[in-house]
């Protein structure tokens, strides 16, 4: 059976067999942000012959990444098919993962070409951004050199998009809804692991001691509670989203990634709250008179929202990084200003609550992210194929 005719593909991803886990967490990440791959065998038709699908999607594809390592070097089918690329004009992006010298055809084809150098870890986030970053720049000049060859043309119907694009978008929303029952997880977690260090002194504020002692006390017991409820919190975030979208980032490493800054940040935030209590103690020989508390609160729960919205999009979702630290911010604000009404809930309702509002909103902004990066992409595609 011969290859069927498909939509245009952005980018066709190139790799030996012994590559294949780097290949396919590299095209689960790029599709995360919203760029279309082809690769192979996820791609390939039952019945269709291998060769015929390679070569249609090759020349159905605008950038070609090749996963560039000692075994790339050895196999046949990626020579023949950066050579097609070659032959077909489609640019050539090698993604590098090994130290090893280019010889034979990869020398001729690919010594000219831009390099990205991921020979250290090849599945660090910062260079899969490096290379989502270098693939947006070259699809931006592919479709430019394209509008300008040809006259466009309005008569045409819209052809029909990849449905792989659509479910994407399909599972955005289900991810998102996924994230957000986690922080109901979270809640009791938080509640347990930090169960030791509450009320330790009496749950006064750090202003209503007469011992001083106490009142210190009570701000250092305040503070660790809160970072290990905010690192509970961000851990259970970031992990949901990888799990719920089905990427292959290790899930310990990354947990942990999010969950020891946002201690940091808790312990800051109850640090602040508390040590501002502690600064208007009447037992003190200066005391001071900090702002309200309910802005003391906002700005403590504010700080640890913040780490783990910059987290959390540096990690794992389709999302900037200081959009990631403003969303959480003000999550962190309005779980702060929520909390701080009192409104008689048990602290396990409370921590939920917290949860629930970070959760919430730096999933739906990353949703929002994702559909926002999918929708350049299925412009241009609609643009190539009218022609």
């Amino acid at each position: 059976m011969g290859a069927q005719p498909g939509p245009p593909t952005p980018v066709f991803i190139s790799y030996a067999t012994a590559d294949r886990r780097i290949a396919t967490a590299t095209c689960r990440n790029l599709e995360d942000t919203g760029i279309d791959c082809w690769i192979a065998p996820r791609d390939v038709n039952p019945g269709e012959s291998w060769p015929a699908a390679v070569t249609s999607a090759i020349e159905r594809s605008r950038v070609m990444v090749v996963v560039l390592s000692a075994a790339a070097m050895r196999s046949d089918d990626v020579v023949r098919e950066i050579t097609l690329a070659a032959e077909e004009r489609i640019a050539i992006l090698p993604y590098r993962v090994d130290e090893v010298p280019l010889t034979g055809a990869f020398k001729y084809y690919l010594n000219p070409q831009h390099w990205l150098d991921a020979s250290s870890q090849p599945l660090s986030q910062q260079h899969l951004d490096d290379l989502e970053r270098a693939l947006r720049r070259s699809l931006g000049a592919e479709a430019t050199r394209a509008m300008q060859q040809r006259e466009p043309v309005a008569t045409l119907p819209p052809p029909p998009l990849d449905p792989r694009r659509s479910t994407v978008r399909a599972a955005a929303w289900p991810t998102a809804g996924l994230v957000a029952a986690a922080a109901l997880l979270a809640g009791p977690l938080a509640l347990l692991l930090s169960s030791p260090l509450h009320d330790r002194p009496l749950a006064l504020g750090a202003n209503r001691f007469a011992d001083l002692a106490e009142a210190r006390r009570r701000v250092a017991y305040y503070a660790l509670e809160r970072g290990v409820i905010w690192a509970v919190i961000g851990g259970a975030i970031l992990v949901a989203w990888i799990w719920a979208s089905r990427s292959e980032r290790p899930l310990l490493p990354s947990a942990i990634g999010v969950a020891f800054p946002a201690a940091v940040a808790g312990v800051l935030g109850g640090a602040l709250y508390q040590g501002a209590k502690y600064a208007s103690n009447p037992g003190l020989p200066d005391p001071l008179d900090p702002p309200g508390e309910l802005l003391i609160r906002a700005g403590g729960y504010a700080i640890p929202g913040a780490v783990i919205g910059f987290a959390f999009a540096r990690r794992a979702a389709p999302l900037a990084r200081s959009e990631g630290a403003l969303v959480g911010a003000a999550a962190g604000l309005l779980a702060g200003w929520l909390t701080y009404l009192d409104l008689g809930l048990p602290r396990l309702f409370s921590l939920i609550f917290e949860a629930e509002v970070v959760a919430g909103a730096l999933a739906l902004v990353a949703v929002m992210a994702a559909r926002r990066r999918i929708a350049p992409v299925a412009h241009g595609e609609l643009q190539r194929a009218a022609t």
